[in-house]
């Protein structure tokens, strides 16, 4: 083969994504991968395939090889504005397969993907040892119906750490009701529909105003 190959570890570092979502997406075909020796190898026209579907903002020059900037060299739009550590990290939990592609989709868009840098993960521990190496300034969780791990979690990151902001998006409409119960009796704790998630994040983020 005569392309490049990366190792999970380093496509992983490039999209500032979890090793255990790259072994996922090759499991589930989304992503194609060649088993060299013990290890799995992605070749270089999958990054690129990548970079391109789905834009992945949260890329940064820092983490990229040799190699993957001559994949990125002949698309000279996808470049940064704004280097990587002066963006507002967003740490999105996502468990729900199906919304992946929705919060790729919003943090697309030209302020958050200028503003904001974006790292998933798709469970509440994985995102929990992250956060002891990294704080980020928003906390995004999605979920059909937020059980009490979820929302323990939540809670949990916000007793340690008070200005990270949470954001659920949930079917549970907006606000307070009676049928939640204490679940979200935390006000620090926002709940949204998809149709109000951008905006919630715009605001959260303290970007609303910016051009």
């Amino acid at each position: 083969m005569s392309e490049s190959l990366y190792s999970t570890s380093e496509v992983a570092r490039l999209f500032e994504i979890n090793r255990v979502t790259i072994y996922r997406w090759v499991q589930e075909g989304v992503v194609k991968a060649y088993k060299v020796g013990k290890h799995l190898k992605i070749p270089a026209s999958e990054v690129d395939r990548l970079w391109k579907e789905f834009g992945f903002p949260g890329v940064s020059d820092k983490h990229i090889s040799d190699a993957s900037k001559k994949v990125r060299s002949h698309d000279p739009e996808k470049i940064q504005a704004k280097d990587e550590h002066q963006k507002k990290l967003v740490m999105a939990v996502i468990t729900e397969e199906g919304d992946l592609g929705f919060i790729r989709e919003i943090f697309s868009e030209r302020k958050l993907k200028e503003e904001s840098r974006l790292a998933i993960y798709v469970d509440t521990l994985e995102a929990a040892l992250s956060i002891g190496k990294e704080k980020p300034q928003l906390l995004l969780i999605t979920s059909v119906k937020p059980n009490g791990n979820d929302v323990e979690f939540a809670r949990k990151t916000m007793s340690t750490h008070s200005d990270i902001k949470v954001i659920f998006m949930s079917e549970i409409s907006e606000g307070r009701d009676n049928n939640k119960g204490d679940m979200f009796s935390d006000d620090a704790i926002t709940i949204v529909g998809r149709a109000k998630l951008y905006q919630e994040i715009v605001h959260s983020l303290g970007l609303l105003g910016r051009k």
